[in-house]
């Protein structure tokens, strides 16, 4: 009976597995799947991998370069697919297939015994959204800094009037000198704060930024609040690093963090603290940023949740992106955000730790975004 059961099931096996119906099986799945072999030619193309990559066009026998020239600045076998040929390591990335394509793919390469095999999933309606979600909470942030860019204007603007007002009665030229050097320095004032508005609008390309320079910049925006809030600031650099990166997305993940702090320590007052070192993780040299409040600090429930979108503690006065984004925003760099927090008496507070990587990792293993 025994030998019987093992037969059938062995019957079994090699008809679920039987070439025609594994291809009748993947041909069925809506996902583009591509297998290319060690020569880099397009050995296998799925119904949909052929209707949506390839125009309709069998790509059987082509070179996988030459069918995304636009895609390919390097030989394949030096680009993200060369763990997955030579290694047999699994690789996942996430890239955008330029014209006449324009998609954003999510693609996973499985080592096969004579090649890869290439899963694609379309994600672009992911992309756009989650993009149209960055600008929501990216001008959500910038309206946060409205009332206090507003107050910060115009305490310099009013200290100008009353300098210059003082400067006509004056009949001293030291004190006239002395009225106008200091009209000056509060229209400088004003000028760096509008300025520093700006960059915080401004969508940036990657460029070499000082994390210590985005603290400070950060700081001054928030310099009303944190006044308003009886917030003490404290600040300290211990050799922190030039990073790659876009200067206007980690000005607002910091924007994010102190802009929290500040909420998590009000009415009440507090200190933040915020300390940019270099450091090495996972063999990867950068900057770790962290953000320490003295607040009420979060629940085990809290913090478990507070890296998802839409999860807020603020009722109507919060949309539950802020962490969600800016944890997405870190990624997108290849760093990390993480959390902890206590609500124990005495103790209370959370504490945010950003690492940045100086440089972008190894492309062939990291899964910062770049064309494939």
């Amino acid at each position: 009976m025994n030998t019987q059961l093992k037969s059938h099931s062995r019957e079994l096996v090699s008809e679920a597995i039987s070439p025609a119906s594994l291809r009748e099986l993947i041909d069925a799945c809506p996902y583009p799947v591509a297998k290319v072999d060690r020569a880099w030619n397009i050995t296998y193309s799925n119904v949909a991998a052929t209707e949506v990559l390839f125009a309709r066009e069998s790509p059987i026998g082509k070179n996988y370069s030459a069918c995304f020239p636009a895609q390919e600045h390097e030989p394949p076998s030096q680009s993200r697919y060369h763990p997955a040929m030579d290694e047999k390591t699994a690789v996942e990335f996430t890239t955008f297939l330029t014209a006449p394509l324009n998609l954003w793919m999510s693609i996973s390469v499985r080592p096969v015994s004579d090649g890869i095999v290439i899963f694609f999933r379309d994600i672009t309606l992911e992309r756009q959204t989650f993009d149209a979600l960055i600008k929501a909470e990216h001008l959500s942030s910038l309206g946060r800094l409205t009332a206090a860019i507003a107050h910060e204007i115009r305490n310099p603007l009013e200290a100008v009037t009353n300098l210059l007002y003082l400067a006509q009665q004056s009949r001293e030229m030291d004190d006239l000198k002395d009225y106008l050097h200091s009209a000056e320095r509060e229209l400088g004032r004003a000028s760096s704060i509008v300025s520093e508005t700006l960059r915080f609008n401004r969508n940036s390309v990657s460029s070499l930024v000082s994390c210590d320079s985005l603290v400070r910049e950060v700081l001054l925006l928030q310099r009303e609040h944190l006044l308003n809030a009886r917030i003490q600031t404290d600040t300290r650099s211990l050799r922190s690093a030039q990073v790659l990166c876009k200067e206007g997305e980690i000005r607002q993940i910091l924007s994010n963090l102190v802009a929290n702090a500040i909420d998590a320590m009000s009415p009440a007052g507090g200190r933040l603290v915020i300390r940019t070192r270099n450091t090495t993780r996972k063999a990867m040299q950068g900057t770790v940023i962290t953000v320490a409040d003295t607040g009420i600090g979060m629940s085990h429930y809290t913090l478990a949740r507070s890296f998802d979108p839409f999860f807020t503690t603020k009722n109507d006065q919060g949309n539950g992106l802020g962490l969600w984004i800016s944890r997405e925003l870190a990624g997108r760099h290849g760093g990390v955000l993480k959390a902890k927090s206590s609500q124990r008496a005495g103790q209370s507070g959370s504490v945010f730790q950003l690492f940045l990587p100086t440089h972008p990792a190894d492309p062939r293993r990291s899964s910062v975004e770049t064309p494939i």
